[in-house]
């Protein structure tokens, strides 16, 4: 009777033990790690949100394999550099017992995009600017001139229209869609043509010995070139001239400044 007794007492015990574990989870189940990913390969950089599908867990570890980590259930990593990684979640139980899955994410390459240019300062309107493209691995060109206008061309030439600075970038995508970018390490700088033009006090005379004498009204000019039409030229900005002999002459004054740009005009 006694023994009986001693085992109902120690059922109730024992039942009593399994059910407070089992309330507090210390009879927990060991975990199953297991999650999903919104993509699997992508182009640099590679942004990837992660969905933890877990079973029987209380607690996350996450290992992107490109030196960062994270505690979150539910978390979004970005993977900036091309590369293959091996994703790592270690699910860890009430019980403490751990499970991990991993997962294998591709962030793909984009060209390698660069160009060289003939030059970096020029004129409005005269200026042809030549783009060298030394691209590898693109299927298509986007050139942006930073002035409104842009260009597919794989060797674009460009002028520009309008004073300024300008900031050139090409985009190059290659045969899955992924892209980079080349910006011109130094901006091109558009400098400003002078207008030539002169006034002369008179077009003609009868006597030999009388001089023309020229004034130039050119502005945004500092250099100025004369050609009197009979082999005989000037560099003065308002210069006189005598001819030797009677005849029509065409006078043509070149008119520059200091950035090498030139506007000529002809009377």
């Amino acid at each position: 009777m006694r023994n009986l007794y001693l085992k109902k007492i120690k059922l109730w015990y024992l039942t009593t033990l399994m059910l407070l574990f089992s309330a507090f989870g210390l009879l927990a189940q060991n975990p199953v790690a297991s999650f999903t990913a919104s993509g699997t390969a992508g182009c640099a950089p590679y942004s990837v949100n992660f969905t933890n599908t877990s079973t029987s867990a209380v607690s996350y570890n996450w290992n992107f394999g490109n030196g960062n980590f994270s505690t979150l259930p539910n978390p979004q990593n970005v993977f900036v550099n091309p590369g293959s990684y091996t994703v790592v979640l270690t699910a860890t139980g009430a019980n403490g017992q751990t499970s991990t899955q991993s997962l294998s994410i591709s962030a793909l390459p984009g060209p390698i995009t660069a160009f060289t240019l003939n030059q970096t300062v020029g004129c409005e309107d005269q200026t042809s600017f030549n783009f060298n493209n030394t691209t590898v691995g693109a299927v298509s060109m986007f050139w942006d001139f930073d002035d409104g206008t842009s260009s597919l061309a794989t060797n674009p030439t460009k002028v520009y229209d309008t004073p300024g600075t300008y900031h050139v970038s090409l985009l190059a995508t290659n045969s899955v869609g992924c892209q980079s970018v080349y910006n011109i390490p130094q901006p091109i700088a558009i400098h400003p043509v002078p207008t030539a033009d002169f006034t002369v006090n008179t077009s003609s005379v009868c006597q030999p010995s009388t001089p023309f004498l020229f004034t130039s009204t050119s502005t945004g000019a500092s250099t100025f070139l004369w050609n009197f039409g009979d082999g005989t030229t000037s560099t003065q900005s308002n210069p006189g001239k005598i001819y030797s002999a009677p005849g029509v002459y065409s006078i043509t004054l070149i008119a520059g400044n200091g950035f090498g740009c030139f506007d000529t005009i002809t009377r």
